[in-house]
């Protein structure tokens, strides 16, 4: 009996957590959506940083006068929406 509780929980914090992070990925994705359609939509379209690596992206931002006044936690963001 004890067996199978320690196994109901594991699965159970294990599906949680799984939810958690799909949830803050979404979460990130519109936001990155809304910066992006903000900021950078007016000079910009998605699709010129599909496939880009973070790293990349990031160097290319610091060159952007609009991406200069965000955080790095915004432009992660914007990363995974256009990615």
């Amino acid at each position: 009996m004890k067996k199978l509780l320690s196994m109901f929980a594991a699965v159970f914090f294990t599906l949680t957590t799984l939810a958690l992070f799909q949830f803050s990925e979404r979460n990130a994705f519109a936001s990155g959506q809304s910066i992006f359609n903000s900021k950078c939509s007016s000079c910009h379209s998605a699709s010129q940083f599909k496939g880009i690596s973070k790293s990349k992206f990031l160097r290319k931002a610091k060159k952007m006068s609009a991406a200069k006044k965000l955080t790095s936690k915004q432009l992660t963001s914007i990363w995974k929406y256009v990615k």
